[in-house]
């Protein structure tokens, strides 16, 4: 069983990528450790609208949506509203039912999609990477391909199971880690209506309080009399020592009152950091959260990872039609993909660790003095980092009068967004490993200050 690519992974980055290079004539294999009825993760996830169009999917059915958010209302940890945001909000979408149809586009393209098939590690004959391990119903299947793709999500199987001579030096963190459960629920009508008159949450309206368990944290809560459901995010950073973020959740729905039978939900780990320095080598490209292409200021993946797919299936393409991927004939992806969206991401790694660095009550005086404000949620949402504007200048420079103690942290904070941000606009221009090592301990040197000790 030898394909020309091997897909591992069909979350929203491989169903892209396989879809993409097997409509272009390619045998292409998508593997997925979950059965067909399990794909995807019974989860909602907030994607930026555009990113659709962008990466050439229809917009989501209505049934893939969970809600319609009007607006959003942003409050401290001191439970004092900060902002209310009115821009076009992002879009609640059901990642598994998301997920469906794009395996059905791939296959509907020539893809064939193979379900129950656990990646165990890459194979690799010299510095090229030939296939992949897979266990299959206690049985190792090894799959040969001219380009694998590594898809895998959180669990990055394929990258962190290279060779380490490769060099794509994949870091684990515990500072770089979030815990996030979130769950969908039918509603107690009356109770709803109820819980609007008293004030405890607005229809149709996200709420987001900021702070709750560290400064990087959130609760996110909606409730929909339209669509007759209620919603709660709860994220916080893995290495806080506080209650799990299954209990708070908990205790909100009780709190609340009129969460009903739950709909679909759970929790689990995202790594919320700059994206990796390498991205290709020969016969090996990885994408998505895989290649930690997770916005690290909220958390959200879907948008980066559909436009690094399409990116990296166009490359590919090209790579694949001149004979065997090399490093080289891939590098366009990996250079193309870090001078745009891997700029922003990994300025909002700096934004992160700013945030992470100032203490609860400063979080909170920066949400209500407002320097921070419903611009800065556009821009997140955007995967874009914080920028200043004529309009809102005098507002923040206001907020600074009142709180001197956060102009030096924002300061650093600017000067490093500027600095890396040119610093990925210089990614280097081909496969060279001295440029790379070089630009890669530039990179280093820019986020050391914030550098927490290793898990190890």
């Amino acid at each position: 069983m030898d394909f020309d690519v091997i897909v591992a992974g069909a979350g929203p980055a491989g169903c892209i990528a396989a879809r993409e290079l097997a409509g272009r004539g390619f045998s292409v294999g998508l593997f997925e450790a979950e059965g067909r009825s399990r794909m995807g993760q019974s989860i909602i996830v907030e994607v930026e609208r555009s990113c659709f169009s962008r990466a050439g999917i229809e917009a989501p059915h209505e049934a893939e949506v969970a809600y319609h958010p009007t607006s959003s209302r942003v409050f401290s940890a001191r439970k004092v509203e900060a902002f209310r945001w009115e821009g076009v909000p992002p879009l609640a979408i059901r990642l598994d039912r998301l997920v469906r149809r794009l395996v059905d586009q791939a296959e509907a393209v020539g893809t064939r999609f193979f379900d129950g098939y656990r990646v165990q590690r890459a194979l690799q004959e010299g510095d090229r990477i030939c296939g992949a391990l897979f266990e299959h119903r206690g049985n190792r299947e090894e799959v040969r391909a001219r380009l694998v793709i590594d898809a895998t999500g959180f669990k990055a199987a394929l990258v962190r199971s290279l060779d380490p001579e490769l060099d794509f030096a994949f870091r684990d963190e515990l500072s770089d880690c979030v815990h996030a459960a979130n769950y969908l629920h039918d509603i107690d009508p009356e109770r709803a209506v109820e819980a609007i008159r008293s004030g405890l949450q607005a229809a149709e309206e996200t709420w987001v309080w900021l702070g709750t368990a560290g400064p990087y944290s959130t609760i996110c809560s909606h409730l929909s009399l339209r669509k007759n459901c209620a919603y709660v995010l709860v994220g916080q950073k893995a290495d806080y020592r506080g209650p799990p973020v299954e209990q708070v959740a908990q205790e909100h729905r009780k709190a609340q009152g009129y969460f009903g039978k739950k709909i679909v939900g759970g929790r689990g780990p995202i790594r919320v950091t700059r994206p990796l320095d390498r991205l290709v080598c020969n016969g090996f490209l990885v994408i998505g959260e895989a290649a930690r292409m997770v916005t690290p200021i909220n958390g959200s993946g879907v948008g980066n990872a559909l436009t690094a797919a399409r990116l990296a299936a166009a490359v590919a393409t090209e790579a694949l039609s001149e004979g065997e991927p090399t490093a080289e004939s891939l590098w366009a992806f990996a250079r193309q993909f870090q001078r745009t969206e891997g700029a922003s991401l990994a300025a909002l790694d700096a934004i992160r660790l700013t945030v992470e660095s100032l203490t609860d009550d400063q979080v909170a005086d920066l949400l209500e003095s407002g320097l921070s404000g419903p611009e800065d949620m556009t821009n997140a949402a955007r995967g874009l980092p914080l920028s200043l504007s004529p309009l809102t200048l005098p507002r923040r420079l206001r907020a600074l009068a009142s709180h001197p103690e956060l102009i030096k942290p924002l300061a650093r904070m600017a000067v490093a967004v500027a600095e890396i941000r040119r610093l990925y606009r210089k990614y280097p221009a081909t496969a060279d490993p001295q440029a790379l090592a070089s630009w890669s301990k530039q990179a280093d040197h820019l986020f050391s200050p914030w550098r927490l000790p290793s898990l190890g």
